[in-house]
């Protein structure tokens, strides 16, 4: 875990190297550039580890990785304008403004559910906000966690943007070191340790986490819709998804109804037991 020493000396953050508008371009781009050319072994990764098909990792990983980059390329030159401000009558006269500056260095850790989208989505704006970055993806995605450290070694610039592997011990160790942001997607069990880690040095999180998110059914609902999305939404990356109903409310003269269009959609976009699901 070398690299995790290397990013918290702050040499880089202090000189001012990140600030400026062409190099937070320059990185956003390289980021991109290294997206698309890995885009083949990214996936290969995620599946390696998941068993999801091209298609999904494209679809709910890389492009959104993708047009997280082009909304912030498009974007970022009025973000870091100057915002005017009204000035109160007792400090005038001036001009009061409103100058956006990064916080130093930023600490992201992702989840192994979506392991590119929650590792490198955070970073994109990280970057984009002129921060220096520590990445560590979930170890429980190793594949896709060692592909994430070649994108990084080869396209992003390394005295500012580490990625650093390794299991409890690692995370352990960013979340108790003094970084000015933990960006954190996971449990809520460990968003409670993460949290309390960062506590110690007062240090900000932003926490991302798994909850309860029931569905309610009601008389008014249109069965056929509801019953569609159900099975769609329910068992999407096989139930892993943080904002998944996890059990359903259903007025008790629905239930039946329910239950049997719940699991004739089930049976359609799962092919009758195949493993194979498909989208439409």
């Amino acid at each position: 875990s070398r690299g995790l020493g290397d990013v918290y000396k702050r040499q880089c953050f202090d000189s001012g190297k990140t600030k400026p508008y062409t190099y937070r371009v320059a990185q956003l781009k390289q980021l991109m550039k290294g997206v698309t050319t890995l885009s083949s072994d990214l996936s290969q990764a995620v599946t390696q580890d998941l068993a999801k098909d091209d298609f999904s990792n494209w679809m709910f990983e890389l492009r959104m990785i993708e047009r997280e980059i082009e909304h912030c390329l498009k974007h970022l030159k009025s973000w870091m304008q100057d915002e005017v401000m009204d000035t109160p009558l007792f400090l005038g006269p001036a001009r009061s403004y409103l100058q956006r500056e990064p916080l130093g260095i930023v600490a992201v850790i992702g989840s192994w559910n979506y392991p590119l989208a929650t590792a490198i989505g955070p970073v994109v704006s990280a970057i984009a906000a002129g921060n220096c970055v520590m990445l560590k993806p979930s170890e429980m995605a190793p594949w896709t966690a060692r592909a994430v450290k070649t994108l990084f070694a080869r396209f992003l610039d390394l005295n500012a943007f580490q990625c650093v592997n390794g299991a409890v011990n690692v995370a352990i160790r960013t979340t108790s070191a003094p970084v000015d942001l933990i960006i954190f997607t996971g449990s809520t069990e460990k968003g409670k340790l993460v949290a309390g880690a960062a506590a110690k040095n007062l240090v900000p999180c932003v926490l991302e986490l798994g909850g309860k998110c029931p569905m309610v059914i009601d008389e008014s609902c249109d069965m056929e819709y509801t019953a569609k999305k159900a099975a769609a939404m329910g068992f999407l990356n096989s139930g892993q998804l943080c904002i998944r109903s996890d059990y359903v409310l259903v007025h008790h003269s629905l239930a039946e109804t329910f239950t049997t269009k719940l699991k004739a959609n089930m049976e359609r976009i799962y092919d009758n037991g195949s493993k194979k699901a498909t989208l439409g």
